[in-house]
């Protein structure tokens, strides 16, 4: 699921048609502003936590079914009014670590372990980032799964990853805190959005990918 905040008299269609250009033209226009999200698989359960500005916000999900329909081609998105809020705001969550997306890297402040903890995520860079995590397999590295998903259709056998959710694109900016519950392992993380500063590259190209390794408590 995917939030994003629209410029008044902006709506939904105007995201869609947005996205279909996207390759031809990866210019993010100022009239949304990417309020990061969440991924969840079957029978799970994900939570993140925003400070909202009032406005109109579209929801949207792109995850794809088996036969790769996104599930906003089914209708699944919902537009989200936001109002003034008639008494002082939240006190932000207390953070186990801290990540910022800059141009073009993460920055990792503590030492990830397994189980719960509150991930706060800060983009300090200029452009939209993302984070989508894999869990890699045995031996694998972060270079390796990027091999595997750019040879695409040539890509022999399983992936030797698991997608493993992720921050979906944040604006710079905005901060953000992530709920994670994850196993001790090797993890990747890789943003995809294209640069419209630099042609459209996408940020891994221009060196936005970590691996992370998650001890055990």
């Amino acid at each position: 699921l995917w939030l994003l905040k629209l410029e008044e008299g902006k709506s939904f269609d105007d995201v869609m048609a947005l996205m279909a250009t996207m390759e031809t033209d990866p210019q993010m226009p100022a009239w949304m502003v990417w309020y990061g999200g969440v991924t969840a698989g079957p029978g799970q359960t994900s939570a993140y936590t925003i400070d909202l500005a009032p406005g109109t916000y579209s929801l949207i999900s792109f995850g794809e079914d088996a036969e790769g329909v996104p599930d906003v081609m089914k209708g699944m998105e919902m537009t989200l009014t936001v109002t003034e809020a008639e008494t002082a705001g939240a006190t932000p969550p207390a953070a186990d670590l801290r990540t910022e997306l800059v141009d073009f890297s993460y920055v990792i402040e503590g030492q990830p372990a397994a189980g719960q903890q509150n991930l706060e995520v800060a983009n300090t860079g200029m452009e939209p980032h993302e984070a989508v995590m894999l869990k890699l397999g045995d031996g694998v590295t972060v270079e390796d799964a990027l091999d595997f998903l750019m040879a695409g259709e040539e890509a022999g056998g399983p992936p030797p990853f698991a997608f493993a959710g992720g921050i979906g694109p944040m604006d710079a900016g905005l901060t953000a805190w992530y709920e994670l519950d994850i196993p001790a392992g090797e993890y990747g993380l890789i943003c995809f959005i294209p640069s419209a500063a630099n042609g459209g590259a996408p940020h891994f190209m221009l060196g936005m990918v970590a691996q992370v390794t998650v001890t055990e408590q």
